[in-house]
């Protein structure tokens, strides 16, 4: 019986046949290769202080900076379109060199041993990966078995990464109130806010090469700003209750829920098209609510966990769709995956201090991802892709010495 993996290696030369790809093993290509180099120094201070406000309150928190500079070379080839007719690929270099200053403020005001207010300010910076760096071009085979009925099925993909990327930066305000009602149980509420510059999202747009002909072309671009704000609740507890039995005192709870407001600029590419220029839109991948709700039971001996998660709508990209088309040019349209809960479970028992087994099963219910495109400026879409996940079990025993 072959697993598709299986079904895939015992027929990798039909395959290569198929998609017009040479036989035998692919020739090493120092064009689709590169080199990245990335040095950093840095240097930090924290301070901490508290202070006793009377009436038994507590102000303490940390001050700190980090300072870091930050220096990258990425070497690779990049295609020389200097001849359009015969473009050639030619090594490049691309350097980079930034100094980042870091702030760090928190306070946590302990209104009683029970009762505490946390508030909080950062900085962050995220560095772009080496393979969104990377500045060289992949070219995949030419169509084999173009769709008649799609005028695109005939593009072939051409990918590559951005040596120009910048770093993901974050300016980052918490504010908290925690209340701690018993040894085993809590309930808190936050508000937060991320003022962020520069999220990195790939930009896929229809191209007509002069020597590749019709193509995708994809590559890494930074946005613009991105404003996420939002607020959360959370709840845990446990039947730690004197005068139960200590089998009782195994059962909780954890339940918590997220409002998230998302706005932000899109790629250069993206922005360009007219049913979106000078807009902000919803953040790719960031749902406006995401709930969690968790059985719990914990002893020694034996725990198991019911967790059923679920998160609302949300944009999984945005693309060119060259075939959407207007009076004004393409237009840039979302694809939306639909609200989806998922159910899992997991157990394990304890025989001995040194032998746990444990029990899972992921996707309970089995619902499947469903995901939709936009197709007009009025936000009608259709049924795009439908993926069904599988229900899956595992078995599992570990040692500890």
């Amino acid at each position: 019986v072959y697993t598709p993996y299986d079904s895939v290696r015992a027929n990798v030369a039909d395959l290569r046949q198929f998609f017009g790809a040479p036989a035998g093993l692919p020739a090493f290509n120092p064009t689709e290769n590169f080199v990245a180099n990335e040095k950093a120094f840095s240097a930090y201070a924290q301070i901490k202080y508290g202070f006793e406000l009377g009436n038994s309150m507590v102000l303490d928190g940390l001050i700190g900076l980090r300072a870091i500079k930050t220096k990258t070379r990425i070497s690779g080839f990049i295609r020389d379109e200097t001849n359009p007719a015969a473009p050639v690929f030619v090594p490049t270099t691309a350097e980079n060199e930034y100094t980042d200053y870091l702030p760090n403020v928190s306070a946590r005001l302990a209104l009683t041993p029970e009762l505490h207010l946390r508030a909080a300010y950062t900085q962050t910076r995220t560095r772009p990966n080496f393979f969104n760096l990377n500045p060289t071009l992949t070219v995949g085979p030419p169509v084999n078995n173009p769709n008649p009925n799609d005028p695109n099925s005939n593009r072939r993909n051409i990918s590559g990464g951005n040596p120009d990327l910048e770093p993901l930066t974050s300016d980052n305000y918490d504010i908290s109130f925690e209340w701690y009602f018993s040894r085993a149980g809590s309930l808190t509420g936050a508000v937060f806010r991320r003022d962020a510059q520069g999220f990195t999202s790939n930009t896929r747009i229809a191209i007509n090469d002069p020597v590749y002909g019709p193509a995708w072309f994809t590559r890494p671009e930074n946005t613009g700003s991105t404003r996420f704000q939002g607020a959360e609740i959370a709840f845990t507890s446990f039947l730690d209750i004197e005068g139960l039995p200590d089998w009782a005192k195994g059962f909780g709870i954890q339940a918590n829920g997220t409002y998230i407001d998302s706005k932000g600029d899109l790629n250069t590419t993206l922005a360009a098209s007219p049913n979106v220029a000078g807009r902000q839109l919803p953040f790719a991948g960031v749902s406006k609510w995401a709930f969690n709700l968790v059985g719990l039971y914990e002893r020694p001996f034996f725990s198991a966990r019911l967790a059923y998660n679920y998160r609302s709508d949300f944009v999984s990209f945005y693309s060119i769709e060259p075939l959407d088309v207007g009076a004004n040019g393409a237009r840039t349209r979302p694809l939306i995956e639909q609200a989806r809960g998922q159910l899992d479970f997991s157990a394990s028992v304890t025989p001995m201090p040194n032998v746990t087994v444990a029990f899972d099963v992921g996707n309970v219910l089995g619902n499947p991802i469903r995901r939709y495109r936009e197709f007009n400026d009025a936000g009608d879409t259709f049924a795009r892709q439908y993926v069904y996940l599988e229900r899956t079990f595992s078995v599992g025993v570990r040692f500890r010495y």
